[in-house]
């Protein structure tokens, strides 16, 4: 059984820090699909903003992640995370001599693990990300031990790799 429901959130305005004029408008829309094998979150928004002077620059978005269903009693949770994102800005006339890009889509790819033990708490996380010209592939592992009340060690690990540059 699949129960769906689209929330769209209001208009947000987002205002330019020091003479508070409006730069650009958010609008948000969250939906959420909940089925038998576990939970899909989708995200569109677009944003506007100026990024210099006379500048505008445009992203338009869309977010999805499925979380796999777990036993209620687990501390294991799985997920997929798929992301679009869509670039578009004006360019200076020093950026047009460099030939720098105008428009460009950027996908991402995830999967990560948690299980968040209370005294070994442990995730893994690996992604990609790609867009015309460059492949990036990105893992990140993390552990926290909890030895003692309000003590805890922490190590992180970080790898990345340029496949195409």
């Amino acid at each position: 059984m699949i129960r769906n429901s689209c929330i769209p959130s209001r208009l947000h305005t987002v205002r330019e820090r020091e003479n508070s004029q409006v730069q650009g408008l958010l609008p948000t829309l969250f939906c959420l699909q909940k089925a038998s094998s576990g939970a899909l979150l989708s995200e569109f928004q677009v944003l506007i903003f100026h990024y210099d002077y006379d500048l505008a620059y445009r992203k338009a978005s869309l977010y999805s992640n499925i979380s796999f269903r777990k036993n209620p009693r687990s501390t294991v949770s799985r997920g997929v995370a798929l992301s679009y994102n869509y670039f578009e800005r004006d360019l200076s006339p020093e950026r047009i001599a460099k030939n720098d890009y105008d428009k460009y889509n950027l996908w991402s790819l995830g999967y990560g693990y948690s299980d968040s033990q209370s005294i070994h708490e442990k995730s893994l996380s690996v992604s990609t990300q790609w867009m015309e010209d460059f492949n990036k592939i990105t893992a990140e592992g993390f552990y926290r031990w909890e030895f003692a009340p309000r003590q805890k060690l922490s190590v992180r690990l970080f790898a990345g790799y340029f496949v195409k540059k």
